[in-house]
């Protein structure tokens, strides 16, 4: 992903990863990705940082603490982004991930990918969390 000296925010990075295991997960009954997502909450919860100010890695990892998790916001943030894809947005998220490996500057990926500007995504994002990640 770094041949094309692209950035990408490092919490997608790590939510799409966090994201696609709990889809896994659940999806052969290891474990509940119910269950994944309710734990995810309560961490996420803690945060106060909006996504946006995550975009580095090093603001993403400076902004997790021993009470509050980074990690758990970025799966939601990714779960939030996909939720209403087919198939949990699996094949969209590949397609995300493949256009930035391609050179795709990622908000142009985002959007051709997802179907959603960075910026709506942000918005939409901090509604939902505000209103405590209930749909």
């Amino acid at each position: 992903f770094g041949a094309h000296n692209n950035s990408f925010p490092a919490w997608l990075w790590e939510g799409s990863a966090h994201y696609i295991a709990a889809r896994f997960l659940g999806d052969n009954d290891l474990f509940s990705y119910e269950d994944i997502t309710s734990r995810h909450i309560q961490e996420a919860s803690k945060m106060v940082e909006p996504m946006q100010l995550l975009e580095s890695w090093q603001d993403f990892l400076r902004a997790g603490t021993q009470f509050a998790d980074e990690y758990s916001l970025a799966f939601l943030a990714t779960k939030y982004l996909t939720d209403g894809l087919p198939d949990g947005g699996i094949k969209e998220l590949g397609g995300f991930w493949e256009l930035i490996g391609r050179g795709i500057p990622w908000r142009s990926s985002l959007q051709e990918a997802i179907g959603k500007t960075s910026q709506e995504f942000y918005s939409e994002f901090e509604k939902w969390r505000s209103n405590g990640f209930i749909t």
